[in-house]
Order: C-alpha cells, then structure tokens, then sequence
C-alpha cells in the first residue's frame, strides 16, 4: 500500500509537477492500494475551507478520491498511542517534528505503507516509516 502526503495530494489535485501524476497513474495501473490517513484528508478540507473557491476545490477534492478509489484511513487508539511515543521520543531527541506529521508517519507504519511525500527528510525521522519522493 502507499500512503499520499497532504502534499503529493495538493500535486496530484493541481495536476503540477506531472511527474507525480505518472507514477501515481502508474502504481494504480500496476494494482497498487492507494489510499490517505484521517490527518491529510483533514488538511485538505481545511485548507478548502479556507479557500476562496471553495466549493469547487471540495468537489475537486471529492471526485478525486472517488475516481482514484483511494481509501481513507482512519485514526484509531493504537495510532494514538504510538504516534505519542513517537512524538515523546522525537521531541526527546530534539529533532521533533510537525503533530500532523507524526499522525501522518504513524499511519503509514502501522499500516506497512510506503508514504509518499515531499518531505522525505522530515519523514525519515521517524524510525521504521518508508518514505519516498515521486518528485525527486
């Protein structure tokens, strides 16, 4: 399974850089599950929320993961509780990164899902998450 970023998503949405949509394109040519955590669908509507074409950018949104048949993976007690290791023992080391992140990695680890993202660096601070750029 992979796991799109908020920002793999926002790329994919607005169809730049197109690389991204190939291998998108790809992966679900090839059969590959493909789907988003609870925290970036949040994102997105938030951002649309916050948008002055909203309605437009909801039902782009909403197209999009219905044509793509993406799944929209939930958050339930088990990622909670390791996303707040995970959190503890970033911010212990001092390399901690952004909460949404956090859910984000958790959900993809959990899962055993590659994420798929633009933010490969601070992604890899989290011990076990694979995570890959289609971008770079």
């Amino acid at each position: 399974m992979i796991l799109l970023d908020t920002n793999v998503m926002i790329a994919l949405l607005n169809g730049w850089p197109t690389i991204v949509r190939w291998r998108f394109e790809q992966a679900k040519a090839m059969g590959q599950d493909c789907a988003i955590s609870a925290m970036v669908h949040h994102e997105l509507i938030f951002d649309e929320a916050n948008s002055a074409r909203r309605e437009a950018n909801v039902q782009k949104l909403e197209a999009f993961v219905a044509g793509a048949n993406l799944a929209i993976l939930t958050f339930d007690q088990h990622d909670a509780a390791e996303s707040g290791d995970i959190r503890a023992h970033l911010k212990q080391l001092g390399v901690p990164i952004g909460p949404y992140d956090v859910l984000i990695a958790v959900a993809a680890r959990r899962r055993g899902a590659t994420l798929i993202t633009a933010n490969i660096r601070e992604f890899n601070r989290v011990p076990g998450v694979l995570a890959e750029d289609w971008a770079g």
